[in-house]
């Protein structure tokens, strides 16, 4: 997904699967890995999050 190389994240990528099949996707980096397992592998559920990442702030953010 990010296009990071085994060199660039420092360790060998992460070997993506679909949970339900078992079937081999390809490799990630880790934190992409990790990000798709903690949607659940659902389409729908990275789909809503790059919908909630592209609405515009309705509020004033605090700063940090």
């Amino acid at each position: 997904m990010c296009g990071r190389t085994p060199e660039e994240e420092g360790r060998a990528l992460a070997i993506d699967h679909d949970h339900t099949t078992g079937v081999v996707r390809g490799t990630l980096c880790h934190r992409c890995n990790k990000g798709i397992g903690l949607l659940q592998d659902s389409p729908e559920l990275l789909q809503a999050g790059i919908e909630y990442l592209k609405t515009p702030l309705t509020f004033t953010p605090i700063p940090f």
